[in-house]
């Protein structure tokens, strides 16, 4: 999927290929991470916003997870947007997405900022320092905030986190 984005890009002269960036919120924060490492030399930078990796694919982190902020329907809504049903296919299938598993996470990254709350219930907390023991360095903001990680001065950093690393014009 990535692939053709990044294709699609080249053929833009409107857009400057050497000045790409992603962010990936909460789902989406499991695939920036992905492609920060498995499209490096495509990427400037890239956030992950309460994003996951390892932990959340296990099934004890998906059984207490049904307890948390999206109580009775995580489990089943990320079944389904993988193309599974019912919790569980989910708690079979969600192992083999872990990035630790698929080796990508001691892979090189582009620049990757991490963003979570420390009390977040949808995806742990674990993952993010997880993924900062592996690989190379990564930059990281956890706030005392749930899922995400939002407060008044969350999406501030992103944004001038994303403008400094893709050296963004006035």
């Amino acid at each position: 999927m990535f692939d053709a984005v990044f294709a699609w890009i080249q053929t833009r002269k409107d857009f400057d290929a050497e000045r790409v960036g992603y962010w990936g919120s909460s789902t989406g924060g499991y695939w920036a991470i992905k492609v920060a490492h498995t499209h490096r030399n495509r990427l400037a930078a890239v956030v992950s916003q309460g994003g996951c990796a390892h932990y959340a694919f296990e099934p004890d982190w998906i059984e207490k997870a049904q307890w948390g902020d999206y109580p009775f329907e995580l489990a089943e809504t990320l079944a389904y947007a993988f193309g599974k049903s019912t919790f569980e296919e989910w708690v079979e299938y969600a192992p083999r997405l872990s990035l630790l598993k698929q080796e990508i996470l001691d892979q090189p990254c582009t620049k990757l900022l991490l963003i979570n709350g420390i009390h977040d219930s949808v995806f742990p907390i674990q993952d993010y320092y997880l993924v900062l023991e592996h690989g190379g360095p990564k930059i990281a903001r956890f706030f005392d905030a749930p899922h995400m990680g939002y407060t008044r001065e969350t999406r501030r950093i992103i944004l001038d986190w994303i403008s400094e690393q893709l050296g963004a014009r006035t």
